[in-house]
């Protein structure tokens, strides 16, 4: 996930030295603004019942969603459990997990430009990939590797192993590094020339970690706390405080959203949430409670800001309307979307073979870019996409203005 916080506050300033310009200056001036044409929904199928993964888009002209496109537009599909896209520059990839693949595709046709084994092109440790992120002229992949599980006839996990992060040449695709991370690592995030990776230890609990990994000399550290026990994504200010959402042991320790500190790694705890995504200073998440047959009761949507430190709700769900999977937050203008399953009409059981559905909220920031409120889409409002939703990307582009 290739997101830093308290970006909205760079693009509030280019608007303002938009609006600056001296009224009496005859000279024609260019200025470039990032536009998102479109949002992109990838679905990892379902393994069990051979359903193979695919790629919905919502195209904001139309408001209509077109789903299994890598398909369409390539005559195969993505195969078994895609995980994670990212869109940079021109291109997207996608981790496809049970292919061991990366795809790599035209952004604006989703056209297919390369089709990568990882384990053969990368080496043969590179297998499972999970996350994206990027940086300058670079690609980096998160990889299970050689991370295994097992367990005993208590289901008690056992793991052994670590996991890798390759970076790639965007134009070559072409191995430029590999870094060794810890175990199960999945999201991860660069900045600084430092490499930070989640290693979610497969929900063991045993050795969970945050490793931070110097990418000019390869030297590495783990930062370990008993409140991260199953790390997912990361995110960083430009003050280096990293934002990790972890999803707990399943038990005592719930789901939620942590704060780790770049002076002297304490940990805080800022809200419950299940997934979470960004813009500027807002992380925006949800939250599902379940009763002791695990029936969801309540969904709560919120958001916490790094600059008020507060958190606000700005949906509550007690009718189940949405089941949410994932969460994703257009990087331009700050549009909320969930993507959600649906129930089984007979059973009253959330069907993941089904296809799912797309929410999306309208929200209001400051000229601070503080979120101020957010309102239903309802002409996005239960789109149907693929099945099994489980990550966003943004189709942005560049617009430019003349004055």
């Amino acid at each position: 996930m290739k997101k830093h916080l308290l970006s909205m506050a760079v693009l509030l300033m280019g608007a303002a030295m938009f609006t600056a310009c001296d009224d009496n200056d005859n000279e024609q001036h260019e200025y470039i603004v990032p536009v998102t044409k479109g949002a992109f929904l990838v679905c990892s199928g379902n393994m069990s019942s051979n359903i193979d993964g695919s790629v919905s888009y919502l195209d904001y002209t139309s408001n209509q969603v077109a789903n299994k496109q890598f398909q369409a537009q390539n005559g195969r599909s993505l195969g078994g459990t895609p995980n994670d896209a990212l869109v940079y520059g021109s291109k997207m990839y996608i981790a496809v997990t049970g292919e061991n693949t990366l795809e790599v595709v035209d952004a604006k046709t989703l056209k297919s430009l390369r089709q990568i084994k990882t384990n053969v092109t990368f080496g043969e440790g590179c297998l499972k990939p999970r996350h994206l992120t990027a940086s300058g002229d670079k690609v980096y992949i998160s990889f299970y590797g050689k991370s295994e599980s097992s367990y005993d006839e208590n289901w008690n996990a056992t793991t052994k192993g670590n996991g890798y992060v390759v970076a790639i040449d965007t134009t070559t695709f072409t191995r430029q590094g590999i870094y060794e991370a810890g175990s199960f690592p999945e999201g991860i995030s660069v900045a600084d020339k430092k490499l930070y990776v989640c290693n979610s230890d497969y929900a063991a609990c045993t050795k969970p970690s945050i490793s931070i990994i110097d990418l000019t000399t390869g030297s590495g550290s783990l930062i370990k706390n008993d409140n991260i026990v199953n790390p997912q994504k990361i995110v960083l200010t430009t003050a280096g405080d990293m934002y990790v959402l972890d999803f707990g042991n399943y038990g005592d320790k719930k789901s939620g959203v942590y704060k780790i500190s770049a002076k002297n790694n304490e940990v805080t705890r800022l809200m419950d949430a299940n997934d979470m995504d960004c813009i500027g200073s807002n992380i925006f998440g949800y939250y599902t409670e379940f009763d002791a047959s695990y029936k969801p009761v309540k969904t709560t949507y919120q958001v916490y800001n790094l600059l008020s430190q507060g958190t606000s709700t700005f949906y509550t769900d007690t009718n189940n309307e949405i089941i949410p999977a994932c969460i994703g937050v257009d990087p331009v203008v700050g549009t909320v979307f969930i993507a959600s399953n649906v129930k089984n009409a007979d059973t009253g059981k959330t069907d993941y073979k089904a296809n799912s559905k797309i929410f999306m909220f309208n929200v209001e920031y400051s000229q601070q870019g503080v979120f101020v409120s957010a309102s239903k889409n309802a002409k996005v409002w239960g789109a149907t996409a693929g099945v099994g939703p489980c990550a966003f990307a943004f189709n942005v582009t560049t617009n430019v203005i003349k004055y």
